[in-house]
């Protein structure tokens, strides 16, 4: 035996691991995305007077960080 934990879908916790990693990069890079589009917007049509958009800037950032944080811990387990 290889010493690789099989669970009973016969995938293997690395494969598992590199699946959720992928995800949560895919993630990151959505919400990168939606933060470089909030910025344009809020630059170039409203300033920085849209509490509404700078709410939702916000909270993207705050999402963004805790992927990477997941992502990092994935790294960290390895």
């Amino acid at each position: 035996m290889d010493g690789s934990c099989i669970h009973g879908n016969g995938t293997s916790r690395e494969e598992e691991k590199g699946r959720r990693f992928l995800e949560l990069v895919d993630r990151q890079s959505t919400l990168q995305q939606a933060i470089a589009s909030k910025l344009t917007r809020l630059i170039s049509e409203h300033g920085w007077d849209s509490d509404a958009l700078r709410a939702e800037l916000a909270d993207l950032v705050a999402e963004h960080s805790r992927v990477t944080g997941e992502i990092n811990g994935l790294d960290a387990g390895a």
